[in-house]
């Protein structure tokens, strides 16, 4: 079975396998997906979906019964992103935009419901749900970040909060993003380094500080962030990526931090740095 909390992978010819402790077994071959996988995402009833580059989303159940979403406006995306927006609904992130799509009754489709014509121009990277409520937060590839808010009634609007260049961003090209412990975003720029957004929120009014870190500051920020993760001793730890250099792994050190952010950075130096 694939729900057997064994690790999952999605290859490039369309193969998905998992590693059951000794060698890898094929899941699926490259002839049903037919497509490079981008993204794994298990929904809240625990089937796992595959979203591919050009043909649509793989559904295997728990059961292992598979199926195929990939009508014609699916197979022609290039799915960067899944996340399950409510019970039945999901956010699809792709090269052509924000798309919200149904599970239909019996799972056999997924239904189109709605395209979100704010980020119809975006090439969404990706999109996580926030930790401390139910909006999320989306990366694009030219427009920076978003904060997408779903309406609180059939009255009410979806809310759009918009961060690039234009209000404190570093680069408005970017690879990934992260939500920390202490619902801090980091955000992994192309080539330009790292942003970090901290939100304060009072009765009435929010703060939003944004911090930039290039390559005057830490020497590594010139390269590609593909990746950021936080663990479990709450360092922040990003994957560097330079088309012209070797991959390199780095974390983000006391001389980067100040006032309250030193106390982490210290943290972190103390176990990993030389």
């Amino acid at each position: 079975s694939l729900h057997d909390a064994l690790p999952i992978f999605g290859h490039f010819q369309g193969e998905i396998t998992k590693y059951n402790g000794s060698q890898f077994e094929i899941i699926n071959s490259g002839a049903i997906a037919n497509s490079t996988i981008n993204v794994i995402y298990e929904d809240n009833a625990g089937n796992i979906l595959f979203g591919t580059q050009q043909n649509g989303i793989i559904l295997i159940d728990k059961l292992n019964n598979k199926k195929i979403y990939n009508d014609d406006d699916l197979s022609s995306m290039l799915i960067n992103s899944i996340v399950q927006y409510n019970d039945n609904s999901f956010l699809i992130g792709s090269n052509n935009g924000l798309f919200k799509y149904n599970y239909n009754s019996d799972k056999s489709k997924l239904v189109f419901k709605h395209a979100y014509k704010e980020l119809s121009e975006s090439n969404i990277q990706c999109v996580v749900g926030m930790k401390n409520n139910n909006g999320f937060w989306i990366a694009t590839g030219n427009e920076g970040v978003y904060e997408l808010y779903p309406p609180k009634s059939i009255k009410d609007s979806v809310v759009f909060v918009q961060y690039s260049t234009s209000n404190g961003l570093l680069a408005d090209n970017v690879n990934t993003i992260y939500e920390d412990n202490e619902a801090t975003l980091w955000v992994g720029l192309y080539e330009q380094g790292l942003s970090k957004l901290t939100k304060t929120i009072s009765a009435d009014t929010v703060l939003v500080k944004i911090r930039n870190f290039n390559s005057d500051i830490e020497p590594s920020m010139k390269y590609n962030i593909k990746s950021i993760f936080q663990d479990n001793e709450d360092c922040r730890w990003s994957h560097f990526k330079h088309f012209n250099a070797e991959d390199m792994l780095t974390h983000v050190r006391d001389k980067v931090f100040r006032s309250e952010e030193r106390r982490v950075g210290k943290e972190c130096r103390s176990r990993w740095s030389p």
